[in-house]
């Protein structure tokens, strides 16, 4: 509401620190006034987008400062010379709103004088930006100095120790007579008491500006809401926004046509306008208001969007970013955000890459065994003789079956290879995107909740996103000094995000793996006895040599992957035992029923490996007994001499069998479940206990 012949103006004075950990003057410096600077931390070159309008910038410093002080690329790598903690503050900025019905000569005077009476003659360099590319929204960044400078133009000290006194004025001492000091700042600068009269001293700067300049405008430092407006800021716009927008302006323009916002937050910025506006007529109802209220976001909603959109502006994507959220964007299908980066990272670090890895990787080890244990073990036996006539090979052909077995090895592992390159350069770049959305969250997050105790917990970037989206899509601003799981609001939205496996899951996962590969050798099994049955005279059913053939291969295929699962599971059950809290005395059976929370079917995968197969039959018998392993006259490393055992046709090149492989490192992946622990001949659910990072 307004009152007859006066005009409220939009007043804004905003306050930030930038702190090294976080940011680099040098490059906020570049941003704002639209120059190139040299950064000597890190010997890069700062550019950014130029502005659509040329910044007028300009820097302004005490008399005793050094004259460096006005060198804009000098001035901020001194800063980030002297300022060499980590957490240290290099700057402070002041983000003013000058008013739009000003001419730019009277919006230079009116920012020049406030600095200068504030915080020039206050000991402070000014780096002065004033920004006017949207010709609606003219604004002023004002980048401070944080440590003063001493009268001979040195750096001064930021704070210093003085003697500290009792309740009655008396000098303190401790135990050992030493006298007890505190340490105080040598300057006001970051005083709640001293940001109070900046923002008060700009509402009169304003007021006396806009009277000699002869514009009816009003302004108050107090917030809307003090003032009874509750006026709602815009929300910005991110950079491909704006120009989607400014696009849509532009086609507008050149059809003769109203220009409609065409993104989803430049269409909420209408809605807020319009608020805004209704708040200004005489003749509006609280009923107008109250609807029109429903359907714009809240202060706090606004306030996150702007924080999530100012963290972008105020660090561009470098080129290599660009390409990588490029990649994630294509992957996802969908805009990127931590979830979504977050998502794509785990499913290529533990998705069906990974198992398709995994799964080649035990593969081909077990094809390894195969050949390298069982045909070199033939070999050497009789050069494959009795092989040969058990599987009705012609004459010389089972050199040319080992010869297809290790180009089928060869095969698998350049399968293997491609995809482990694969994935590591999906990983990189998933870990780029994915490492740049966690520093986004945590800055929305600290701005929002700085002035809140925080939960220890609440250091997790999935937690901190948790809590933003609680507040940008549900308008709840969670209490984060609680335990999360005790607010719905916050509890859905970490539920909602993808979780990486657990030890538990893992264990789960290479079980079930172990008695998949157990199935597949009994099936390979029993179709290996039915030949057995054929050629005793046994059955009358045909039976086809090669097909004989191909079940012992995937026999021993499986017997081996059964192996390979069962050293796996060994190796992890000491890590489940201590994750979990198990009793050290627990067989891997008993810790498997307690994982899967079921009782196991094949007892014999569990006890000692060598019986492991106890209950199936040599599907050799005796007619057909393969050599694995055993000695015939020749140790296996003797094939690499092939004079020793030359036979014309069955002759085999010692280069075939011996030397071609490498060891693999193991890879895991699991999905989140809660399993069942045995107790008393009962199940009980066991929780992980673990807080995801």
């Amino acid at each position: 509401m307004t009152f007859a012949g006066e005009k409220k103006g939009y007043y804004r004075l905003e306050v930030k620190i930038f702190n090294r950990n976080k940011h680099s003057v040098v490059a906020s410096a570049s941003y704002r006034s639209d120059q190139d600077l040299y950064s000597e931390r890190d010997g890069e070159t700062k550019s950014f987008r130029k502005h659509k309008v040329k910044p007028e910038s300009f820097i302004m410093k005490p008399n005793h400062a050094p004259e460096w002080a006005l060198d804009r690329n000098r001035l901020w790598n001194e800063v980030e010379k002297i300022e060499k903690n980590q957490n240290a503050q290099l700057a402070r900025e002041v983000l003013l709103s000058i008013p739009k019905e000003f001419t730019d000569e009277q919006q230079r005077k009116l920012v020049e004088e406030f600095v200068l009476d504030q915080f020039v003659n206050n000991g402070m360099v000014a780096d002065v930006s004033i920004h006017r590319d949207d010709e609606n929204n003219p604004h002023a960044h004002v980048m401070l100095t944080m440590r003063p400078f001493k009268e001979n133009g040195d750096w001064d000290s930021k704070s210093k120790r003085i003697q500290k006194f009792d309740s009655m004025g008396n000098p303190m001492f401790n135990q050992k007579g030493q006298r007890m000091t505190v340490s105080v700042k040598t300057t006001d600068w970051n005083s709640p008491e001293k940001l109070l009269e900046w923002r008060n001293n700009w509402a009169e700067y304003l007021n006396e500006h806009s009277k000699n300049n002869k514009i009816d405008l009003k302004f108050s430092s107090r917030s809307f809401g003090d003032q009874g407006f509750n006026k709602m800021p815009l929300l910005s716009l991110s950079r491909s926004e704006y120009y989607v927008e400014k696009k849509e302006k532009e086609l507008a323009e050149r059809a003769g046509i109203s220009y409609k916002p065409k993104t989803y937050y430049a269409k909420q910025n209408e809605l807020i306008k319009k608020y805004n506006s209704l708040l200004e007529k005489e003749d509006t109802t609280l009923e107008q208001i109250t609807k029109m209220k429903d359907e714009i976001p809240s202060d706090n909603q606004i306030k996150v969007r702007n924080l999530i959109v100012q963290f972008d502006k105020e660090n561009p994507l470098k080129d290599s970013e660009k390409s990588s959220y490029k990649f994630v964007k294509k992957r996802a299908k969908e805009d990127v955000d931590f979830a979504v980066a977050r998502k794509i990272y785990i499913d290529i670090k533990e998705g069906n890459i990974f198992k398709k890895i995994n799964s080649l990787q035990v593969k081909l080890d077990s094809m390894k065994h195969f050949i390298n244990n069982v045909l070199k073990s033939e070999y050497n036996f009789d050069k494959g003789i009795s092989f040969s006539n058990s599987f009705e090979l012609n004459n010389g052909e089972f050199n040319n079956y080992v010869n297809k077995k290790m180009e089928e090895y060869k095969e698998l592992d350049k399968q293997l290879n491609t995809l482990i390159n694969v994935r590591e350069q999906s990983l990189y770049e998933a870990e780029i995107v994915l490492k740049r959305e966690t520093e986004k969250v945590n800055y929305a997050f600290e701005n929002t909740f700085s002035d809140d105790i925080i939960n220890e917990k609440f250091k997790s970037p999935t937690l901190r996103y948790s809590a933003l989206q609680s507040i940008l899509i549900d308008d709840i601003k969670p209490n984060i000094n609680k335990n999360y799981k005790t607010q719905n609001s916050i509890k859905k939205h970490y539920d909602k995000l993808e979780r990486i496996g657990s030890l538990k899951d893992q264990f789960i996962l290479i079980n079930n793996h172990m008695n998949r590969s157990l199935l597949a050798y009994r099936y390979h099994d029993k179709n290996i006895n039915k030949w057995i049955k054929h050629k005793s005279g046994l059955s009358d059913i045909p039976i086809n040599a090669g097909t004989h053939l191909i079940s012992l291969e995937n026999r021993e295929l499986a017997r081996k992957s059964t192996l390979q699962y069962r050293e796996q599971l060994d190796e992890l059950l000491p890590n489940v035992i201590e994750k979990y809290n198990l009793d050290e005395d627990l067989s891997l059976r008993q810790v498997a029923e307690i994982m899967s929370g079921s009782d196991v079917s094949n007892i014999s995968l569990y006890g000692e490996k060598d019986k492991i197969f106890y209950k199936e039959k040599d599907s050799q018998s005796n007619d057909y007994q393969l050599k694995e392993n055993e000695d015939y006259g020749h140790d296996i490393d003797d094939y690499n001499d092939p004079s020793k055992f030359k036979s014309n046709s069955d002759q085999i090149a010692s280069s075939i069998l011996d030397g071609l492989f490498t060891a693999d490192n193991d890879h895991n992946y699991y999905k989140n479940k809660k399993k069942l622990k045995k107790k008393k001949g009962k199940y009980y659910t066991v929780d992980d206990n673990e807080f995801q990072k």
